[in-house]
């Protein structure tokens, strides 16, 4: 089956599901072409990533007012996305982690500054 009508049924074009030859040797080449492609350009990919990630933290002023239990889900998704990241580039997270240090100290103080008017 063509790449076209596996598109057009809706199908995934895997390797699994190609049976024409030169359609799959082209796949396969495009695939490496990708891999090589991302291999190659990780760490430009990571940062670019990192940076989007920390723009939307540093705009996001509602991270101020989430809930205890939601700012721990939040910064934990956060530590696996660094994780990953750093994993599949090799390099540190600086701006993201700076992003969220940030935010969490804004948070705590805000907390504080809430619990000590409700004292007063």
């Amino acid at each position: 089956m063509s790449l076209s009508l596996a598109a057009s049924k809706g199908c995934p074009v895997t390797l699994s599901y190609v049976d024409d030859s030169d359609t799959l040797t082209r796949l396969a080449a495009s695939y490496a072409f990708i891999q090589d492609d991302l291999l190659r350009n990780r760490k430009y990919l990571w940062e670019k990533m990192q940076q989007k990630a920390a723009h939307l933290l540093d705009q996001g002023e509602q991270c101020l007012s989430l809930q205890p239990e939601d700012i721990t889900r939040l910064l934990t998704w956060t530590d696996a996305f660094l994780q990953i990241g750093e994993d599949f580039s090799g390099a540190f997270s600086t701006e993201l982690r700076t992003a969220v240090k940030t935010r969490v100290i804004q948070y705590f103080e805000r907390m504080q500054n809430q619990q000590w008017s409700s004292l007063l």
